[in-house]
């Protein structure tokens, strides 16, 4: 799994805040398949596919507040462009085990369609 993820990073000249991309490839992970959906409405039809992934720590992956744009690529979900892969679909929870991270996990969904 690569984990993708924009942090922000130093103002420009103008003020402007500015984005670094993050990439972080071969991480440890499993993914479990959560659940599927298929909303139709009068011009598209897509499906969403929700999975649960508990990630290795080796990922670093920053608090929720400072990361924009989180974004998975495993199996046939591969990051590719501004809306693919896996999206979080919330939080990413940092479970600690005596004193010290063991894992992450998140929910994320892909959207198709």
């Amino acid at each position: 799994m690569t984990v993708v993820y924009k942090i922000d990073g130093p103002k420009d000249p103008f003020n402007n805040p500015t984005k670094i991309d993050v990439t972080v490839p071969d991480v440890p992970a499993e993914v479990f398949s959560l659940d599927s959906d298929v909303s139709i409405s009068s011009d598209l039809a897509s499906v969403i596919n929700r999975y649960r992934l508990i990630i290795h720590p080796m990922a670093d992956i920053p608090a929720k507040n400072a990361v924009n744009e989180l974004r998975f690529s495993w199996g046939p979900y591969q990051v590719t462009g501004n809306y693919s892969g896996l999206i979080a679909d919330g939080a990413v929870e940092r479970h600690v085990i005596r004193g010290r991270l063991h894992h992450y996990e998140v929910i994320c969904k892909s959207v198709v369609g």
